[in-house]
């Protein structure tokens, strides 16, 4: 853990639910720790108050619950195709190791409206969540995307099986149950190959 410097923007919260909740940090082969966490969006980072001061959790392979949901960090390539680390909420995680995970990655995203910047309104921080893939263990996670034949190109050998169970099933892509289900069908035959 390390200290971190105080909010300079007092007009923005950056903070998924606010302020600190009870939660648990969860370290590997450990275990778990209940803490008073809060997760800073804007920082992509972990805070946890002990005695009056905010830390940052450092170590990657930590997995932290806050309200009974589990964050883990994880690679993940942003819209430009860097990979970048961030903290994701894992929506899919029946077993141990699956091949694929559901992930929603909550954003404080800027939005900037120049006539109100010329007369002094600050720029306007709106609460987003996107879905993200991640296939095996070393592989980042990526964005879903929203037409079926580029989604389905994500999963190779089965890509037609998957584009076949979306039409048949008329699944949406946007909507997180549906993509739960294409998850779970993907992860019911690909652990008979393993």
């Amino acid at each position: 853990l390390i200290q971190n410097a105080a909010n300079d923007d007092k007009k923005v919260n950056p903070y998924y639910r606010n302020d600190f909740q009870e939660g648990f940090i969860h370290f590997p082969n450990n275990d778990p720790l209940a803490a008073v966490i809060r997760y800073d969006l804007l920082k992509e980072e972990m805070q946890v108050l002990l005695k009056g001061n905010s830390y940052q959790v450092l170590q990657d392979n930590v997995k932290v619950e806050i309200d009974d949901i589990s964050f883990e960090k994880f690679n993940y390539l942003d819209d430009n195709k860097v990979i970048n680390q961030g903290y994701f909420e894992v929506i899919t995680d029946s077993k141990e190791n699956p091949s694929l995970l559901l992930l929603k990655k909550h954003f404080k995203e800027k939005k900037t409206d120049l006539r109100s910047e010329a007369r002094g309104f600050p720029a306007k921080y709106i609460d987003r969540s996107d879905y993200f893939l991640k296939f095996g263990k070393y592989r980042p996670a990526i964005l879903v995307p929203v037409k079926t034949a580029e989604f389905a190109s994500h999963f190779n050998d089965h890509a037609g099986q998957i584009e076949e169970y979306i039409k048949n099933e008329k699944l949406k892509l946007k909507k997180e149950a549906d993509l739960i289900k294409i998850v779970n069908y993907y992860n019911s035959f690909s652990d008979t190959a393993k």
